[in-house]
């Protein structure tokens, strides 16, 4: 999809192969998909103008990988209320004045990574409270995320542990830092310690640099940055 359009007309499909909507400077409104149910690969990217976010209230499944970068003047977040699994990758980055979160409430599996950096002054509203399992690593880098936004993130992560019908987040990486993103709390620096003891690396930041936590010196930054709060 390329060339201008000046308002979301809704696209009455119920699957699709792919979607790409690329290169456009005059596509105001993202695409709007009120009854897509399941697709392969979602492309929506270097569209300069492109205000409103794309929608896909019904989307279920996605049978690949969803990319949206560099839309330098998306506000709003992409719509995906019923989201339950990506096969690949979920990619929403470099959106400079995206300010909420996406939402993703009722995603339940991702087989990728789930990459949300470069969003500038993203934060407030995250939501994955139904995750069961990341096969890949979690990156919200040079964001804005408030002390509750990273709390959460490491919260979430923590959570999968096996239990439940989880699938335990082991060994990857959860990258944090960076931006104006902030300092962990005493409970997301708890649950930092929980995911580094299964031997992830978390980076978060610590009086405006990143710090590298690893469960080598985890009690010791988390005596620190105590300490320095009072």
């Amino acid at each position: 999809m390329t060339g201008v359009q000046t308002c979301a007309l809704p696209i009455s499909l119920t699957t699709l192969n792919y979607m790409y909507v690329y290169n456009n400077t005059g596509l105001y409104y993202g695409p709007y998909f009120p009854v897509l149910t399941t697709t392969g690969y979602i492309g929506i990217y270097n569209n300069d103008s492109m205000f409103f976010a794309p929608s896909f209230p019904a989307l279920v499944t996605c049978t690949s990988t969803i990319d949206i970068f560099n839309n330098a003047a998306l506000v709003n977040t992409p719509v995906f209320t019923n989201l339950q699994t990506v096969n690949g990758n979920l990619n929403i980055y470099n959106c400079p004045v995206m300010t909420d979160c996406p939402t993703f409430a009722n995603l339940v599996n991702v087989y990728g990574n789930i990459y949300m950096n470069d969003n500038t002054v993203m934060n407030g509203n995250l939501s994955f409270e139904s995750l069961q399992r990341v096969d890949g690593s979690f990156y919200a880098q040079n964001c804005a995320l408030t002390e509750t936004d990273v709390d959460y993130i490491l919260h979430i992560l923590a959570n999968l542990d096996g239990t439940d019908g989880t699938t335990s987040f082991d060994n990857k990486n959860v990258y944090l830092d960076g931006g104006t993103n902030s300092i962990p709390s005493a409970a997301g620096l708890a649950d930092a310690a929980i995911l580094t003891g299964r031997g992830c690396t978390v980076l978060v930041n610590s009086d405006r640099k990143s710090t590298r936590l690893n469960s080598s010196h985890m009690s010791e930054f988390v005596c620190r940055l105590l300490l320095e709060k009072k």
